[in-house]
This record gives structure tokens, C-alpha cells and sequence, in this order.
């Protein structure tokens, strides 16, 4: 049964994994049209420029808990390993 849970931890930190890839895509995507914006309509680049640091740090931070996730559950799986050692 714990396999089959860790089994299935792993497979949504891979599915986080992809999720942050393709945000990273939409980052750049938004980036480009937003310089297109500026360029063609005027603006102010400040605020794009915002918008560009929120988006890096809301990666960021999901980059961060999914270490956090993946650290915690390799530990749940050690003490699994060495209960069953133990046995």
C-alpha cells in the first residue's frame, strides 16, 4: 500500500514538474507580447515589468515546495526501507 502511495506522490510531483514548465512557457509568451505592446501602443514598461517579477517568484515558489515535497517523502521512504530492515 505505501508503494503505491509514493508511487503516486512521485507521479504529481511530475505532473508539478511539467505544470512549472509550461507556466515558464506562458512567462515567456507573455513577455514577448507584452514588449510588443510597449513597442506598438506605448505603455509603461514598469508595470509589465511587475507583473514579469510576481510570475518568476510564483515559480519560484512552487519550484521550492515541490524540493520540499520531494525531500520529505525520499525521508518517509528511507524510514520505510529501514522499518522493514528491521523486520
Amino acid at each position: 500500500m505505501s508503494k503505491y502511495l509514493s508511487m503516486n506522490k512521485k507521479k504529481m510531483i511530475d505532473e508539478i514538474k511539467e505544470y512549472q514548465k509550461m507556466l515558464r512557457e506562458v512567462l515567456d509568451l507573455y513577455i514577448m507580447l507584452q514588449e510588443i505592446y510597449v513597442n506598438e501602443k506605448g505603455g509603461r514598461l514598469e508595470d509589465t515589468e511587475d507583473i514579469e517579477e510576481k510570475l518568476e517568484e510564483d515559480i519560484e515558489q512552487m519550484s521550492l515546495l515541490t524540493k520540499t515535497s520531494e525531500k520529505r517523502n525520499n525521508k518517509k521512504l528511507k524510514e520505510e526501507i529501514k522499518f522493514r530492515e528491521r523486520k
